[in-house]
């Protein structure tokens, strides 16, 4: 604890127990970066350069020591916070930060602890008043602190209570009463010291960062032995960044532009180089280096960041950034590079119409992208065949969206056109619209597709070929094998800076979690976590269908109907819709989910999930299947012979005991269709053994409406369960917890409201399973609001 900032670092560790901006302000040297410090909390630490503030993201980048998107303020808040993980994200002097910086920070904020540090005053105080959920004024040290620090009583009062100000006032007790004492004295000390070591306090504060010593010159050893720096893992750190900035700004400012052309010239980073280079007004050779950095880039987000840099100064160089955006996933990127691109020449043309085109189906507007691609059809046949083969797998995924069979119908042609060289994103292109046509030999496509894509390192066209097979998988009811290779794409895609493509694939694995073993609890928290975060629509929409369908297989209906019901435009997402089919029959709406069920024709998976509720549903209504009901076809679903959903709908034609093979047609695919079907043979044969096996799976995955379904088949053989009752051993907390997590709160939401830590939300909400004998959150909030006393 600091001294005299007892009561200040309290607040602050207990403004950092939730999400949120807290912002601790004053004038340079009152402590404010030690008041952070103080509170002992995991940091992930930044700052902002007053020299190199024309430059966006940089004091995220610095943190995260990668790229961050640029141009996509959403999916550069997501890069941040996956990185961030429990750790609270420090940046120091805010107020030097760019716009797009802020913007970011204000869009992670709502989902992860952010602090920064603002020099007041400051321009940009009033727009962060409006963000911060917390604010501290850092007031001068009291007397009694300050005299820990000084023993003179005119330093003390010189100070002004400023624990910089002291430090350096006791070394220079000859200055004048005028001026600001900090900035005099700090101006003062860099004055005195050798010129060697000057240039190197300069070099550190143009820096913002530690360096090695052969980098910083020969005057590091005086700044080592005037205190004014020490060593650190990292190399020479100044002690008092204020020093070192003011050592910056008193240079002369051809010597500051020299200073800062010498440091490009030598540091072995691309693009910190090339910052440098773009302050000291050397924009070629700015440019070369960012150029360079593209080139020796690791990950197709560095490169884009890299060709972003040189595009700045160079724009001659804005369709190479435009086509490194595209390959990193930043649509809204690709489309602001290109909005006022002028093209000259059939190339160029088709090239920035196919990169647009690209970004559009990228955020789900694929008439507008078949329209831009129209718009250049009749330069073709004057381009490199490598281009029209990219100009082919646009149309193609264009088309997807708006007409499978076209889709596939484009892919043919391609196909036949490309000769034996066949590139990995075209044959990437074909497995997605056999896929989504729904014609045989999609998976086979795919994974040759991912084969090939791999072996030409191009990664863009293996999260295209990938995401086909894992959508396939998903729709042909292997969620097993959709989830392993989900969670592989996941990893590959995050690594590469991918995290649109991160997002959709992490939703397709907890997708599949929640199927294969009812996974309820590890997805209503990490689903939950990802629908508080922006994601692309069909991540969007797949995570709500995830966390509605778990919420209501957990017992949470009326959470899963609120979800659905503000789920907006996913609302017309085909799964979605089936969920909000099946959310009705489990709440007992029988008519409802017919109607829903009903209204999902075709023969996708969510159709044929459809047949299986409306059956269930006419079941309840006692009216009986439609005669015209669609039947499945067979073989549609699974790798051989027929699937799961025909095997089912023909033993509800067989009836009885024909329903305990469907039920094994489920084992190991989806869990809660296995329970169903056994559900099902113990109804309509009136045999108990049925629906004992229904009752041990249901209670093993949690699936607790299913349970209550199965338990009224079991009373009409006399046999009743009863619940434990120990929701009076709750603790007023554990309670309000469960509440909560009842209304479909996560962790952190629930921690914000309550005023803890997550931690803290997280054993309340364990010890309240346990009291309850419940297996999911959801279970248990259900129980504790079904056993609360009368008015509770």
């Amino acid at each position: 604890m600091l001294v005299g900032r007892e009561t200040e670092t309290a607040a602050l560790r207990a403004a950092l127990t939730a999400a949120g901006l807290a912002v601790v302000a004053g004038p340079p040297g009152i402590g404010k970066t030690a008041l952070v410090h103080a509170t002992g909390l995991p940091l992930l630490a930044t700052g902002a350069l007053a020299t190199l503030r024309h430059l966006p993201g940089l004091p995220l980048t610095r943190a995260l020591r990668a790229p961050v998107p640029i141009g996509d303020v959403p999916l550069a808040a997501e890069a941040v916070r996956a990185r961030l993980r429990d750790r609270v994200l420090l940046v120091d002097d805010v107020q030097w930060a760019d716009a797009y910086t802020l913007a970011v920070l204000a869009a992670v904020a709502p989902v992860a602890r952010v602090v920064v540090t603002l020099r007041m005053p400051a321009p940009v105080s009033d727009r962060l008043r409006a963000l911060a959920t917390s604010w501290i004024d850092l007031p001068p040290l009291p007397a009694e602190a300050a005299a820990a620090l000084c023993a003179d009583p005119a330093v003390i009062a010189r100070s002004g209570g400023n624990p910089l100000a002291l430090t350096l006032l006791a070394s220079t007790p000859d200055l004048g009463a005028t001026g600001s004492p900090l900035a005099y004295a700090a101006a003062t000390l860099v004055a005195e010291l050798p010129v060697d070591a000057r240039t190197a306090l300069a070099a550190l504060g143009l820096l913002g960062r530690p360096a090695p010593a052969a980098l910083l010159g020969p005057g590091v050893g005086a700044l080592l032995a005037g205190g004014l720096a020490v060593g650190s893992p990292d190399g020479i750190a100044v002690r008092e960044p204020y020093v070192a900035e003011v050592a910056a700004g008193v240079l002369p400012a051809a010597e500051r532009t020299a200073m800062h052309a010498r440091l490009g010239a030598v540091l072995p980073d691309g693009i910190e180089a090339a910052r440098h280079l773009i302050a000291a007004g050397s924009w070629t050779a700015a440019a070369a280096r960012a150029e360079r950095a593209a080139e020796q880039a690791g990950t197709a987000g560095e490169r884009a960041s890299a060709l972003l840099l040189a595009e700045s100064v160079d724009p001659g160089l804005t369709l190479p950034a435009a086509a490194a955006c595209a390959s990193a996933g930043l649509a809204a990127e690709v489309l602001r590079l290109l909005a006022s691109y002028r093209t000259d020449g059939a190339a160029t043309r088709v090239a920035v119409a196919m990169l647009r085109a690209g970004a559009l189906i990228d955020l789900d507007r694929c008439e507008e992208a078949d329209a831009e691609l129209r718009t250049v059809g009749g330069d073709l046949a004057a381009v490199p065949a490598p281009l029209a083969a990219g100009y082919a797998v646009a149309s193609i995924r264009a088309a997807i969206g708006t007409d499978p069979e076209v889709a596939c119908a484009l892919a043919d042609f391609a196909l036949a056109a490309a000769g034996p060289d066949v590139p990995p994103a075209l044959l990437a292109a074909y497995a997605a619209a056999l896929r989504a046509a729904g014609r045989e030999g999609w998976d086979g496509a795919a994974r040759t597709a991912m084969e090939a894509a791999a072996a030409a390192g191009d990664k863009v066209a293996e999260r295209l070929a990938g995401a086909a097979l894992v959508a396939g998988l998903r729709d042909v009811a292997r969620p097993a094998e959709a989830g392993d290779l989900a969670s592989e794409l996941a990893a590959a895609a995050a690594a590469d800076g991918a995290y649109s493509a991160e997002l959709q694939f992490r939703a397709e694995a907890l997708w599949a979690a929640l199927h294969v073993d009812g996974a309820l609890d590890e997805v209503l928290r990490a689903g939950g976590a990802l629908l508080d975060r922006t994601a692309p629509p069909d991540a969007r929409a797949l995570l709500l269908a995830t966390v509605a369908l778990a919420h209501a297989d957990a017992g949470g209906l009326p959470t899963a109907r609120a979800l659905l019901a503000r789920s907006g435009p996913a609302a017309q997402d085909r799964l979605v819709r089936w969920v909000t089919a099946e959310a009705a029959w489990l709440d007992g709406n029988a008519a409802g989910a017919r109607d829903a069920a009903d209204a999902l024709p075709g023969r996708d998976m969510p159709a044929r999930l459809a047949l299986l509720t409306a059956r269930w549903a006419r079941h309840d209504l006692a009216s009986g299947p439609d005669a015209d009901e669609p039947m499945p076809r067979s073989g549609a679903l699974g790798r051989t012979g027929v699937g799961p959903v025909a095997v089912t709908v023909a033993a509800w034609d067989a009836g009885g005991t024909s329903l305990v093979a469907a039920a094994d047609a489920w084992a190991g695919l989806m869990v809660r269709e296995q329970v169903r079907c056994l559900l099902g043979a113990g109804a309509l044969a009136g045999t108990l053994e049925p629906l004992l096996a229904a009752e041990q799976l249901a209670e093993t995955a949690g699936l607790a409406t299913l349970l209550g379904r199965v338990r009224r088949g079991l009373r009409a053989h006399g046999i009743t369960r009863r619940p434990t009752e120990r929701a009076g051993e709750l603790s007023p907390r554990e309670r309000e917890v469960l509440a909560l997590v009842g209304e479909g709160l996560s962790t952190r939401r629930i921690a914000e409201l309550l005023g803890i830590t997550r931690h803290t939300a997280e054993t309340h909400v364990k010890s309240g399973m346990g009291k309850l004998g419940a297996r999911t959150r959801t279970e248990a909030a259900v129980r504790a609001a079904a056993l609360a006393p009368a008015g509770a």
